[in-house]
């Protein structure tokens, strides 16, 4: 059960991981989908696709591949939370967690580029939160992530810089 709070209601969740592994790759998942919400004094049940798990949203993945050492994070448009989830930080935090999940078994793998989606309407607060965000976890941001520009791609820092 995971408890998010958006524009300060709480949503109460269930968060599923899951993870495959061969001789040649490790897989990783993460993925959330509402339980209930308060409304008022009433708790109201998640219906639709909010209450089920999904491939495409409120998720994310790691994809590791031992024989080039190296991880992709997806999924490939980027991490995205339906629109019940907006503003409730639920992107960052199962992207913050498929990071040190990685970086805990694998953290001497290289990280491919990935894209960044970024919402039209960015205020140069969400952005620096943003860059903050990913410098935070060792990611190098391109040219790009400086802008509003879309979509972005990262590369993690070397560990000898």
């Amino acid at each position: 059960m995971l408890v998010l709070t958006g524009q300060g209601a709480p949503v109460y969740g269930i968060l599923h991981r899951s993870r495959a592994m061969t001789g040649q790759s490790d897989f990783f998942r993460l993925q959330f989908r509402g339980y209930a919400q308060a409304e008022g004094h009433e708790w109201q049940p998640f219906t639709g696709d909010d209450a089920h798990f999904h491939a495409t949203q409120n998720c994310a993945w790691v994809r590791v591949d031992h024989p080039s050492r190296s991880v992709t994070f997806g999924p490939r448009g980027g991490i995205t939370a339906s629109e019940a989830f907006h503003g409730t930080g639920l992107a960052t935090y199962l992207f913050g967690l498929t990071i040190s999940w990685v970086k805990g078994i694998y953290p001497d793998y290289t990280v491919n580029p990935g894209l960044i989606t970024l919402s039209s309407t960015v205020t140069e607060e969400e952005r620096l939160q943003r860059n903050a965000f990913y410098a935070s976890r060792g990611f190098n941001l391109s040219g790009r992530m400086q802008t509003n520009a879309a979509p972005c791609f990262f590369r993690i820092r070397s560990t000898s810089s």
